[in-house]
């Protein structure tokens, strides 16, 4: 997942991978915290998205935040058609 973001936000370096990776854990556990898991590509979206969305000072925040909640929406929606 950490190729993946530094490819989102564009980054070649390694020199701030682990600021990367404290945000992808976050999300992460945002997103167990409510019972969504990994595994598929709506998970990884909104994992991303949170990524670009807290990494640095982005002016698109809100709107990236946004679409972060959307894509739980989303997976919990998904979620609840698996269990039925």
């Amino acid at each position: 997942m950490l190729e993946k973001a530094k490819l989102r936000l564009r980054i070649t370096t390694d020199a701030l991978d682990n600021d990367i990776q404290q945000l992808i854990d976050e999300a992460e556990t945002d997103l167990n915290r409510i019972g969504i898991s990994k595994g598929n590509a709506l998970y990884t979206g909104a994992v991303l998205c949170y990524v670009q969305a807290n990494f640095g000072n982005n002016p698109d925040r809100e709107k990236l935040m946004d679409s972060y909640h959307m894509f739980i929406i989303r997976l919990k929606g998904q979620r609840q058609e698996a269990d039925t």
